[in-house]
């Protein structure tokens, strides 16, 4: 009986300590407008507008795996009454270590929606806005590595490609 018990609590320990993986997570912008991920009512920087979806799992908010939309080269533009913005420019990317709870060795699919925007910056030099009468370029859903596809590398970098 304490073999069994003993090799019980050895299984929950492994299992427990190979669930979480940390995943090195870019959002880069190789278009050239800036991209906008509109900020969601509940706080988030991106919500339900950038998320994960682990193989046999539904989608899930990136912000859930700690993984912070202003922890590279974003700005903040407020827009309208009271809509916030995180915006990437062109050429920037974007990075931080997302905590996926399911583990390394899990298949994944992600999912960004965003607006492409040409920005400007306001008067005075105190960050950006949006040009003209802020109407978006594009509004665009990208998922990576494809909307059939999935990948279990640690390093991914989403490339966005085009506003058109």
């Amino acid at each position: 009986m304490e073999i069994l018990i003993c090799l019980l609590f050895s299984i929950v320990a492994v299992d427990f300590a190979t669930a979480a993986c940390d995943i090195n997570l870019k959002l880069k912008n190789e278009t050239e407008y800036a991209i906008a991920i509109r900020h969601d009512m509940g706080g988030y920087d991106a919500g339900k507008a950038f998320q994960v979806r682990p193989w046999g799992a539904a989608w899930r908010d990136v912000d859930n795996g700690r993984w912070n939309f202003k922890s590279g080269t974003t700005s903040t533009v407020h827009h309208g009454a009271g809509s916030l913005y995180e915006v990437l420019e062109s050429g920037k990317t974007t990075t931080d270590i997302y905590e996926s709870v399911r583990g390394c060795e899990v298949k994944r699919r992600y999912r960004i929606d965003f607006t492409c925007h040409e920005v400007v910056e306001k008067r005075g030099g105190s960050g950006l806005a949006f040009a003209g009468e802020g109407k978006d370029v594009a509004t665009k859903t990208r998922y990576f590595p494809g909307p059939k596809e999935w990948t279990e590398s640690r390093n991914v970098t989403i490339p966005i490609k085009s506003c058109k």
